[in-house]
């Protein structure tokens, strides 16, 4: 069958990409202050149906929902870790499965 595709609506980048599909693992690394969190947080938004996952490095999730909160806008619901223990894959996959059964 045909896979459900997710695009962002940038051109140049759905072109690039190809759209996300539901259960993509995506990785954004860029330096402190390069915009990954305003990014990901509109990225997050457009997302919301699929539920997305985040594994933040630099900021904990209340300083995430309150950046939501600062531009007025409602956040939506996402996982984020705790705490990040572990930055093993089988880690990851685990903190993934939790994210689904809630």
């Amino acid at each position: 069958g045909s896979i459900e595709k997710f695009y962002t609506g940038w051109g140049v980048l759905d072109s690039i990409i190809g759209g996300f599909t539901p259960g993509q693992v995506i990785v954004i690394a860029a330096p402190t202050k390069n915009g990954k969190t305003s990014w990901s947080m509109g990225m997050t938004s457009l997302m919301k149906k699929y539920s997305p996952t985040w594994f933040p490095f630099e900021e904990s999730a209340h300083e995430l929902v309150g950046k939501f909160v600062e531009r007025g806008q409602e956040p939506p619901l996402f996982y984020v870790p705790k705490a990040l223990i572990d930055n093993k894959l089988e880690w990851i996959e685990m903190r993934i499965i939790e994210a689904l059964l809630y």
